[in-house]
């Protein structure tokens, strides 16, 4: 782990954090798989909270719109649009945005799982 500076290296040695250098990943561990993984957890709660229904997380078990509009601004939330690679801030103001507009007309933006970014390497 790189969480403190190595007292044995040299005094012009870099220091990185933990989870920034490459060392850090193991082999096993595809960074854009990973990164898919988020982009389409996030895209998930985006679609669900245009959804009157929420959405089936697995069979026999529901999340409530009223859940998922909870989650947009929590830190689980800013935390999973960091990896995914995407600012929080712009993200939640995207999607107060189309709730606005959702609430005032009913009309739903198009699907964010249909249009998920996808990160190639």
């Amino acid at each position: 782990m790189r969480d403190l500076p190595d007292p044995t290296a040299p005094a012009d040695a870099e220091w990185v954090p933990y989870g920034q250098h490459p060392d850090d990943t193991p082999d096993w561990l595809c960074p854009i798989a990973c990164r898919n993984l988020w982009i389409k957890i996030l895209a998930d709660f985006w679609d669900a909270s245009f959804n009157p229904k929420g959405f089936r997380v697995s069979q026999g078990q529901h999340v409530e719109r009223e859940a998922v509009l909870r989650w947009f601004g929590t830190d689980d939330f800013g935390e999973v649009c960091m990896l995914a690679g995407f600012d929080p801030v712009a993200i939640l103001q995207s999607w107060r945005r189309h709730q606005k507009v959702y609430e005032q007309t009913g009309v739903r933006p198009a699907f964010a799982s249909s249009h998920r970014k996808r990160a190639y390497g």
